[in-house]
């Protein structure tokens, strides 16, 4: 309330506003533990936790007479490193030469998805939290360089090209992704209730393991296993497949949505292919289909999520009579030769929710979600994590059960 007596002060060419979520969430498997995003540092596992989709955000626009203006938002949501600390999403001077054209220089939003303007702001969405079957996909959010967008009216429709060109940086729970070079080019076409977007994208970067993790232990057995002699081509493999430097993704995606303010339906698709089987390509889809009635809107969404990545072919060289030493190294060498390395992580999901807009700036969102882990020996990730292997108790199924609270001011 202060804020907003604030924001009303304010001259027009200033607008401060903000926006939130206050979140429930619980899963119901005693064997796997599901993150409502891969960038938080902890998930639920037969519990209830209330650090999920949790969030706050304030942001500046300032947009004085002529083509100059600038922006700047703060987010804070729990993140890997367990911190609140907020993180600055936008912190960019734009450029508006004409109607048509809007070039930001700075720290602005990476045009990549359908969602990708409003990835944070829950509100803006249908359901609780961006489908990640698609946005899991890409954890980019933000990009420092150069970003421009171009529009123009054509008949009913209008035609936007959008570009970005700089570099970015993303904690998930792998480790750190840096990325010096990114670039991106996007189209869309609104026309009436119809949007279609298809977008283009390619990250290089490169991941430092956080000490200690699934990856940073991986690599060290590749080594161990090498310089042992229980692997004939472990150097090979590690120089070619297991890249953590000069990492190239390529990534095409394709979504559309319909929304007539009764009926909604609104999907995606993107395939994500990658030079390194530490950061592996994928692909996945969604659909979501919603009807307004009133102040409700109940909606479900379908979608499937699959890894896109060659087998790693680790060739393994036991020895005669090993010691339990390396025979633990060898079974989980042959584990990764199982998983990819990455996972068989091949995942459908199935989602039914209720929106409630009982406020002109306050929405209350209820969600069940189901995924079912086509591979449960083989199949974790770090969306769906479990114990992996034959001894793995998990079976392939789990629910969990969102409750948010999403507002603007």
């Amino acid at each position: 309330m202060a804020m907003q007596v604030r924001a009303e002060a304010l001259p027009d060419w200033v607008k401060l506003d903000g926006f939130g979520t206050v979140g429930v969430y619980h899963a119901d498997d005693p064997y796997a533990t599901v993150r409502s995003d891969i960038r938080s540092s902890t998930g639920a596992r037969n519990e209830t936790r209330f650090d999920a989709d949790s969030l706050f955000a304030v942001q500046l626009k300032l947009r004085p007479a002529g083509p100059f203006n600038a922006g700047f938002q703060l987010i804070s949501k729990k993140e890997v490193n367990s911190s609140h600390r907020p993180r600055v999403q936008w912190a960019y001077l734009g450029w508006e030469p004409s109607s048509e054209i809007n070039i930001k220089l700075g720290r602005a939003l990476a045009p990549v998805f359908l969602m990708s303007d409003y990835n944070d702001l829950y509100y803006a969405q249908i359901s609780a939290q961006p489908p990640g079957q698609v946005y899991s996909n890409n954890s980019i959010t933000f990009n420092d360089g150069v970003t421009g967008q171009w529009e123009r009216h054509f008949g009913e429709g209008v035609l936007g090209i959008e570009g970005y060109f700089g570099k970015t940086r993303v904690d998930v729970s792998l480790g750190e992704i840096e990325v010096p070079k990114q670039a991106g080019l996007s189209a869309k076409w609104t026309s009436g209730p119809l949007l279609l977007r298809l977008g283009y994208s390619r990250p290089k970067g490169g991941l430092k393991p956080f000490a200690g993790n699934s990856v940073d232990q991986f690599l060290g057995l590749v080594r161990d296993a090498q310089q042992l002699g229980l692997c004939s081509n472990c150097n090979q493999v590690y120089r070619e497949r297991f890249k953590l430097t000069d990492v190239v993704n390529k990534m095409v995606s394709v979504g559309f949505s319909w929304d007539d303010d009764t009926h909604v339906v609104q999907g995606e698709w993107v395939s994500r292919k990658s030079d390194s089987a530490i950061l592996s390509g994928s692909g996945g889809w969604y659909l979501l289909g919603a009807r307004r009635i009133g102040d409700f809107t109940p909606y479900i969404v379908l979608g499937s999520l699959k890894p896109i990545a060659e087998p790693v072919d680790l060739r393994l060289t036991p020895p005669p009579q090993a010691t339990p030493g390396q025979m633990a190294l060898l079974s989980a060498l042959a584990a990764a030769n199982a998983t990819n390395v990455t996972g068989q992580y091949h995942r459908d999901q199935l989602a039914l929710g209720l929106r409630w807009d009982f406020s002109s700036n306050m929405a209350l969102k209820l969600q069940w979600d189901q995924y079912k882990i086509k591979n449960r020996f083989w199949g974790s990730s770090n969306k769906v994590e479990f114990r992996m292997g034959p001894q793995s108790q998990f079976d392939g199924k789990v629910n969990t059960y969102t409750a948010n609270l999403d507002f603007i001011f």
